[in-house]
């Protein structure tokens, strides 16, 4: 549910909306209405005088000691995964083969149907997993996960499937990389990860040919390492120029790409230190599809059992949206609750870890 607080510039909450425009007392414009209250725009209030009126979306009401609510994960029928896999497998196999876009286009609607009957909207990376391999585990990952993404932003349906199919063919151009350079377990030197960059126009030139395929689709495959600051490849572009398809995938990319096991790493990066990095890469991604990633991305279901910085263990029971690292929790011995972003006596508390 929502609520409406007023509150001085120190107090307002992360993941909040200004309800109206804030101005200097002279009339500019400081922020507009509906600005959404992240690191960045907290700084920007640090020197502002009077009062800020802003909505939040708050979990829903907790009962003492019980949970509140599922979390409405997506998962997956083992036929399902199956039936995906078979394709993505295909696709990897045969990638200079017209047929290798049909599996794409009938992988990428198999997937759309399942989350369509599913009622799932929130992402839990563990619910995804199709196949110990990475690269293809990666590309459903990110099929899924790209879905889910622009169904949250509002994409109609065939959107939806084109985001879901560059997902599953955005790193087909990796065929063309030697597989000594991919699964190198060591540094790479420069002249190979300028290879390795290489493949988004590898995998672009694979298909752009290809009138099955929509322009989106492509554009997605070709820039889902672009950044919104220039830093991003093969193409180097900046904000707009990035189809938003590419500046979708990114983040999702990322994402699956810091937390899923590679033949080259033994450690998985915990989900929530992803969380935290991809956050500290912010100006890298575009703002409203990283919040809306955020806004569906489930770390602790409720249920688990989590370890608090302050020595606390706790079980979760409800989510706060986009801040997937800091839901409500209640104290196992106690049954007190505590809301980990809202909550004043918890900004300095974190989970440090979940049993």
């Amino acid at each position: 549910m929502t609520k409406t607080v007023t509150c001085t510039c120190k107090d307002v909450p992360f993941g909040s909306y200004l309800e109206s425009d804030l101005r200097t007392p002279q009339g500019v414009l400081i922020l507009k209405s509906g600005t959404y209250v992240d690191e960045y725009v907290k700084v920007q209030l640090e020197n502002y005088m009077g009062e800020i009126t802003v909505t939040l979306d708050i979990a829903d009401e907790v009962v003492q000691g019980t949970k509140v609510k599922e979390d409405n994960i997506v998962e997956l029928e083992q036929d399902v995964k199956d039936r995906v896999l078979q394709g993505v497998e295909y696709m990897y196999s045969n990638p200079t083969s017209a047929d290798s876009v049909d599996a794409a286009r009938e992988t990428s609607s198999i997937l759309l149907n399942s989350i369509n009957q599913n009622n799932g909207v929130n992402i839990s990376i563990n619910s995804l997993k199709v196949s110990d391999d990475y690269t293809f585990k990666h590309c459903v990952d990110v099929a899924t996960m790209g879905m889910l993404v622009a169904k949250k932003v509002g994409m109609n349906d065939k959107d939806v499937q084109d985001i879901a199919t560059a997902g599953l063919l955005h790193d087909l151009g990796k065929v063309e990389i030697p597989k000594e350079v991919l699964n190198k377990p060591g540094k790479l030197t420069n002249e190979e990860f300028d290879m390795i960059k290489k493949h988004p126009i590898y995998g672009y030139n694979l298909v752009k040919n290809n009138n099955k395929l929509s322009e989106g689709t492509k554009q997605g495959i070709l820039m889902h390492h672009e950044k919104i600051d220039g830093t991003g490849y093969p193409l180097g572009v900046k904000t707009s120029k990035i189809h938003r398809f590419g500046r979708l995938l990114s983040v999702v990319d990322v994402y699956d790409a810091l937390v899923t096991k590679r033949p080259y790493r033994d450690d998985m990066i915990e989900q929530a230190t992803a969380i935290e990095m991809l956050l500290g890469m912010s100006p890298q991604f575009d703002v409203n599809f990283l919040n809306a990633f955020l806004g569906c991305v489930i770390l602790y279901t409720i249920g688990t059992k989590v370890i608090l910085s302050d020595g606390k263990v706790c079980e979760v029971v409800a989510q706060n949206k986009c801040y997937p690292l800091r839901p409500v929790v209640r104290e196992i011995i106690t049954n007190e609750l505590f809301d980990l972003l809202h909550d004043t006596s918890c900004l300095n508390v974190t989970i440090v870890s979940h049993v």
